[in-house]
């Protein structure tokens, strides 16, 4: 055999080796991937031929050096807070839209949503306004006598009034804006029951008709697929997502996410606060989630539950808020 058809043996053997080799590290590596990011997405059902994607992510967090940090800082922050008799327990969702990495704790606890599930109801009632042009400026009257703002933690600046006259997009407004509770009552009652369900079921949160019914039954990560589905206006179309957003805005509770906050940071957000009674035990549950418009939007949501008081939980979702603007933030500037 001559010497150069030898060397081209050789080189194919080399070749051969190779490949064989780097389809092996590719595969392992696949696996790998497979095994540690699963995907978990959240579509919509009903459809005989399509699910539309209203969300996805790896069932393996996407984490970052400042990620990981600052999820040990709030980790430690709420055990000392614990510790200290200041709070039962407090659970955090954040996401970074700039890397898609986020922060998972206490991720299995579940809360009691109340007025978080305004957010669905707003979400029902802008549907609406998809197929009628001009719902929302249609004027109804207000008939309901009872107040349902009665006996509440933080009352509303503004509310709806028996007798009065409303149209739809007022009372989204003093429900979202205000939190008023006769204004959810209103619009529960003018919104087409089976989209209320619809709405809650394709977020794959439990419907209840029993306002009175306060046991816990949501996570902190999965009540944020209300807000992520607005940001990503894969729910209602980009204009009514924009919309629901800037009512978020518009709320004027400024005593949790916000307060953590430099002023000129403009947050789309909303709070929501129960007290239960079992066996005896007064407790109170306060919750604050929204999207925070800095340089890169960040998802944030912070729940708590069995504190005395509502100063001890506004205070840690105060802190908690401005812990992940300062680790972000930091991260996030240029070098000088």
């Amino acid at each position: 055999m001559s010497k150069d058809k030898k060397s081209k043996i050789l080189l194919a053997v080399v070749i051969l080796a190779l490949g064989v080799g780097l389809g092996f590290i590719i595969g392992i590596n696949s696996s790998f991937n497979q095994k540690n990011n699963l995907m978990h997405n959240l579509r919509l059902e009903g459809y005989n031929h399509t699910r539309p994607l209203l969300a996805c992510e790896t069932e393996t967090a996407i984490t970052s050096e400042k990620t990981d940090i600052l999820k040990k800082n709030i980790e430690e922050y709420i055990s000392s807070e614990k510790s200290k008799g200041n709070i039962g327990t407090a659970s955090v969702y954040m996401r970074n839209y700039q890397d898609g990495s986020s922060i998972n704790i206490n991720g299995e606890e579940e809360y009691y949503p109340a007025s978080l599930n305004k957010i669905p109801v707003m979400i029902a009632t802008l549907q609406m306004a998809r197929t009628d042009k001009n719902f929302l400026d249609k004027k109804i009257v207000y008939k309901d006598t009872t107040n349902y703002n009665k006996g509440i933690e933080v009352q509303p600046e503004k509310f709806l009034k028996s007798g009065e006259t409303y149209s739809i997009a007022e009372a989204i407004e003093y429900m979202i804006k205000y939190s008023d509770n006769n204004a959810f009552i209103f619009l529960t009652q003018n919104v087409d029951i089976n989209l209320y369900k619809k709405i809650f079921s394709d977020l794959k949160i439990p419907y209840s008709a029993d306002t009175n019914n306060h046991e816990d039954y949501i996570t902190v990560k999965d009540f944020s697929y209300s807000l992520r589905v607005l940001f990503n206006a894969t729910y209602l179309n980009k204009e009514l997502s924009e919309k629901a957003l800037e009512i978020l805005s518009k709320i004027n509770y400024k005593d949790g996410l916000i307060a953590g906050l430099p002023n000129d940071i403009q947050v789309s957000h909303k709070f929501g606060i129960t007290s239960t009674n079992k066996g005896g035990v007064s407790k109170k549950e306060l919750h604050d989630c929204g999207i925070v418009y800095t340089d890169t939007p960040y998802l944030i949501c912070v729940m708590t539950k069995d504190s005395n008081n509502i100063q001890n939980p506004q205070n840690l979702i105060k802190n908690i808020s401005a812990m992940v603007y300062n680790q972000l933030n930091y991260y996030n500037k240029e070098p000088d």
